[in-house]
């Protein structure tokens, strides 16, 4: 209602990005997140200085399978907010996810790490980064601190049983993989 009164108004659209982001309607979003680009290009910080904005529009290309958009929309945060270490973090596991660049994904994934040093997805993303590059003795290390965290998680015990497996430790590997599949 409120875009129908003030038309393209970039506030209201960025938020109902945000909002169809959280609905996981990902081309909805996208399409807020342009007109937004578009209605404020030629005034660049203006898109820049909305904190969320390239980092929510990064998340919604990623979801929808757009990689490389979805890795310039972050950089492009990350060229704002340097310290953001939730784009850092997600950017390198993008990277360990399709084992490229994996020199930087380490380096991005480190700079997320000493903003946060305890934060257990930052671990796992440096640990499964390790696994891709293939040192296992410190993937291992990383994915087991951050289990010890999150014991529960999914995706981490699915990291884990990968990195066992490749150390021959195939009881191990299997019983994270079950617990991944709760």
């Amino acid at each position: 209602e409120g875009l129908e009164r003030m038309t393209n108004q970039p506030s209201l659209l960025i938020l109902l990005g945000l909002i169809h982001v959280n609905r996981e309607e990902f081309k909805p979003a996208i399409v807020c997140f342009e007109k937004v680009e578009q209605s404020l290009k030629d005034h660049v910080n203006a898109v820049g200085s909305v904190p969320v904005f390239y980092f929510w529009y990064g998340v919604a290309c990623e979801r929808d399978g757009q990689f490389d958009r979805a890795i310039e929309l972050f950089e492009k945060h990350l060229a704002v907010y340097p310290k953001a270490h939730n784009a850092l973090n997600y950017v390198a596991y993008m990277w360990a996810e399709k084992s490229v660049h994996l020199v930087k994904a380490r380096e991005y994934a480190q700079r997320a790490l000493k903003l946060e040093p305890d934060n257990p997805a930052y671990l796992d993303t440096l640990g499964w980064i390790e696994y891709r590059t293939g040192d296992l003795v410190k993937a291992k290390e990383y994915v087991g601190r951050a289990l010890k965290q999150m014991p529960d998680d999914a995706t981490v015990l699915d990291h884990m049983g990968d990195i066992l497996l490749a150390l021959k430790r195939e009881r191990g590997a299997i019983g994270c993989w079950q617990r991944s599949n709760r």
